[in-house]
């Protein structure tokens, strides 16, 4: 199926390249069933390499997101054993309460965990609301937290970065380590066109030597 694989590679790096800024081959991806898919893949992959690498366990390893994140984080939770640490929103603005983020990150650290699964959002489901990973990679400095940072994109990656021009919310972050984006919402393409990318080499954590 070279031919397949030339238009997956193709698209793979519009989106990365032109799109979120990634340097030429710097990035793995593919084709998912859909943004669910695609996110739960993130969170896979950062377990993953927690425990790959930093020999962490599981009860040590947390998921961070917002009440408002979409439901795959806590399917994907639910999956993979990992706990999930609900963030509060403002009413208003929807965007996450940074002061709450932190105290949450530090009762965490002294029950245990040590490892951060950050999930940001640029564009929730239903408010469309874009977080500020900013902010929370400040906190998780602060307090030398190791962390990995996806940004689900899902919903607004084909309309925020085309928007927002200033955009930080790219590979040019190092902080940022895998977005999702989905073709099947605002880009109206059919369904079985979620997109996962992340930086070259994490992917490795969920290949499988039986298969």
């Amino acid at each position: 199926f070279q031919g397949t694989h030339a238009i997956e590679r193709e698209v793979l790096n519009v989106i990365a390249v032109d799109i979120f800024k990634a340097e030429p081959e710097s990035f793995d991806g593919y084709i998912a069933s859909g943004g669910t898919e695609a996110n739960i893949q993130a969170l896979w992959v950062y377990r993953n390499f927690f425990i790959n690498k930093c020999a962490a366990k599981h009860d040590e390893i947390v998921i961070v997101a917002s009440e408002d994140t979409h439901y795959s984080i806590p399917k994907g939770s639910n999956l993979l054993l990992l706990d999930w640490l609900k963030i509060p929103v403002d009413f208003e603005t929807r965007s996450i309460d940074e002061v709450v983020f932190e105290q949450k990150i530090i009762t965490a650290r002294n029950h245990g965990k040590k490892f951060f699964i950050l999930v940001a959002n640029m564009g929730t489901t239903m408010f469309g609301s874009v977080d500020n990973p900013a902010s929370l990679i400040a906190v998780m400095d602060k307090h030398k937290l190791p962390f990995k940072l996806h940004i689900d994109a899902a919903y607004g990656g084909f309309v925020y970065p085309f928007t927002n021009s200033e955009s930080t919310i790219t590979f040019k972050n190092q902080n940022i380590s895998s977005i999702t984006i989905d073709a099947h919402k605002m880009l109206q393409a059919p369904y079985g066109t979620g997109i996962f990318i992340c930086r070259k080499g994490l992917i490795d954590n969920v290949l499988t030597r039986e298969a």
